[in-house]
């Protein structure tokens, strides 16, 4: 083939121009396409986000439920994804207004009804509406032991033994959570280690056992860490901090709060956020050092935090501006 050559008029040239301009376009286009792939592909899941940070999760689980056939199974997927965040962000004017909704479908597939009614029972009894909570606890009790029977699943388990420390019935969600302890000592699934210890450590708390508090307190942090979820690693650790700051330990205390603020900050969850740092203003309070608890004080936001958390904020504003 001879190699091209110009020609007097230009012609050729600007048909090669044009020839040029277009494989440009056409080379730019298939650059854009090909980036715009490679972030969708690389954009992370429902699934994955949903497992690690409610904030993110929540909000993405809003648009799909938009443009998802209702009903369908991933539809119910995205429900529960939706009341799960809802409770970990305790938002639970909505996540009671969700549940009700959802139960009133008919028929819903076994495990997300009793999820349903597990949350619409734990939202009804932090808004003040303890007797009816507490007739959806039992009957939410009643439907996973049911389920186990059919189908045993260990984390179902410690759901059973949460709904007793909803009940007040610390003693006998102990002496449950320890067998289930015993039973399945062995298993190294972080999620259920996560939530067994976490359960163990507040039922300790609620009976005054400081040690086993601690303990479980320190080995529901380990789990999460494994696990991954930012904000429930920020729980850990605001639960572990409660437990140093109620022995005196305070140094511990502050520490663990500081790591937890960190994480709740990166999962988005404010109001964890503020909670902590009440709990540190508090924390410095008691070890001494009042400049520093007033700086963690005016950080927070109260309508931020619940309504009892609201009461010692207002309590510790007083006892250090008076």
């Amino acid at each position: 083939m001879m190699p091209y050559k110009h020609n007097n008029d230009g012609v050729d040239t600007a048909i090669m121009g044009r020839f040029g301009l277009l494989a440009w376009l056409l080379s730019t286009c298939y650059l854009t396409m090909t980036i715009t792939m490679a972030l969708a592909e690389n954009e992370p899941s429902v699934d994955s986000v949903c497992q690690s940070a409610p904030k993110a999760c929540l909000k993405q689980v809003s648009v799909l439920l938009k443009s998802t056939p209702e009903s369908s199974r991933r539809w119910l997927t995205l429900k529960q994804y939706q009341l799960e965040s809802l409770f970990l962000l305790e938002k639970f004017p909505r996540l009671k207004r969700e549940s009700l909704a959802l139960l009133e479908r008919e028929p819903l597939p076994p495990v997300l009804e009793v999820r349903a009614e597990i949350y619409l029972a734990k939202s009804l009894i932090i808004l003040s509406e303890k007797k009816s909570g507490e007739a959806h606890l039992h009957s939410a009790i009643e439907k996973l032991n049911h389920l186990n029977e059919v189908v045993p699943n260990p984390l179902r388990l410690v759901d059973v033994a949460n709904l007793y420390l909803y009940l007040n019935e610390y003693g006998k969600a102990l002496q449950f959570l320890e067998r289930l302890k015993e039973q399945y000592h062995q298993n190294r699934d972080p999620v259920f280690n996560m939530e067994l210890y976490g359960n163990l450590s507040h039922a300790c708390r609620n009976l005054g056992k400081m040690e086993c508090f601690i303990e479980y307190s320190e080995e529901t942090l380990k789990w999460g860490m494994i696990e991954g979820n930012e904000q429930q690693i920020g729980v850990a650790y605001k639960n572990l901090g409660r437990a140093y700051k109620q022995v005196g330990r305070f140094n511990e205390a502050k520490q663990a709060f500081k790591s937890g603020i960190e994480h709740a900050i990166t999962s988005g969850d404010r109001r964890l956020e503020h909670k902590l740092y009440l709990f540190m203003a508090e924390a410095q309070k008691q070890s001494g050092d009042h400049t520093k608890s007033l700086d963690y004080l005016s950080k927070v936001q109260q309508e931020l935090l619940m309504p009892g958390h609201q009461n010692r904020y207002v309590q510790l504003k007083g006892e250090l501006v008076r």
